[in-house]
């Protein structure tokens, strides 16, 4: 049987996480920015049978706020967008995720959204 998870849920609203669980996913990694890590301390582990996992993301100085949020969080995301930044979140082993990496202006001609 297979398994659907969401591991990048950017509320940590129940009735979003109840609806989560109403439509059949298995579990969701719910994604607050370090500023906001005391959010994560009330999330349930359990939303009816759904999983809910706790996600912080880094937008800079990536390996020293990753080591910060390990205690409280499940999931280490980092924000990419520019090289530097891309480059020390896959350096880094508390990153889990890296989100975003596409969004570098330097050598892109698209417009970012």
């Amino acid at each position: 049987m297979k398994k659907y998870y969401d591991l990048f849920v950017r509320s940590a609203d129940r009735a979003v996480l109840k609806k989560a669980s109403e439509l059949g996913w298995n579990g969701v990694c719910v994604a607050v920015d370090l500023k906001n890590i005391n959010q994560l301390r009330d999330l349930p582990e359990k939303v009816s049978n759904m999983e809910v996992y706790k996600g912080v993301v880094i937008p800079t100085d990536v390996e020293k706020n990753a080591r910060k949020a390990l205690d409280q969080a499940d999931i280490i995301i980092a924000l990419g967008g520019v090289d530097e930044a891309n480059r020390q979140a896959s350096e880094c082993w508390e990153v889990d995720m890296l989100v975003n990496p596409e969004l570098t202006q330097e050598k892109d001609h698209f417009p970012a959204f």
